[in-house]
């Protein structure tokens, strides 16, 4: 918001020119003032677009298109009695904001039977619960054959995330 003090001419004057001129300053003052609301809100946005395309989660392709900036507010042209309001206009009120590549691109595992075994749940000792990495695939109640630390786990799911691997030896 501009804190620019707008000055309108006096209350006092009753000439059609001087309402005329006041309507114009309260015009132009409110243009700026709703334009500036209209980029803070698409900034805040296109800030949440970006913190969405950085999270790593599947993004639907139909959400990985940057938000479109609104269209600015601009002055009307003068209507019959020669007074100037404000109207929307054609052009955007910023520039759009660059399309940013989907993080879950990156991460994203299409191969089967990936074991993928994370660490302890907790660092108690004596715990044989380990986390199920994103991307792992192996399926839930399988038991994997020996791993590089010469054990075995059992896989669980869970109802959210990759599960949970049980030492099992």
């Amino acid at each position: 918001m501009s804190t620019t003090p707008t000055t309108l001419l006096s209350a006092d004057q009753t000439s059609l020119a001087a309402a005329q001129a006041n309507v114009l300053a309260c015009s132009i003052a409110n243009v700026a003032m709703l334009n500036d609301a209209l980029k803070t809100r698409y900034a805040s946005a296109y800030a949440d677009y970006v913190a969405n395309m950085q999270s790593g989660e599947n993004i639907p392709a139909d959400r990985r298109v940057p938000p479109k900036p609104p269209n600015a507010w601009e002055l009307a042209p003068a209507n019959a009695d020669g007074f100037v309001f404000y109207q929307i206009g054609t052009t955007p009120v910023c520039p759009q904001g660059a399309a940013v590549t989907c993080n879950a691109d990156n991460t994203v595992n299409t191969q089967a039977n990936v074991i993928m075994i994370g660490g302890p749940s907790s660092q108690a000792p004596g715990n044989k619960w380990y986390t199920a990495l994103v991307g792992d695939t192996f399926p839930s109640g399988m038991t994997t054959p020996p791993q590089p630390d010469g054990h075995t786990y059992e896989k669980f799911g869970a109802p959210v995330g990759p599960g949970w691997y049980l030492q099992i030896s």
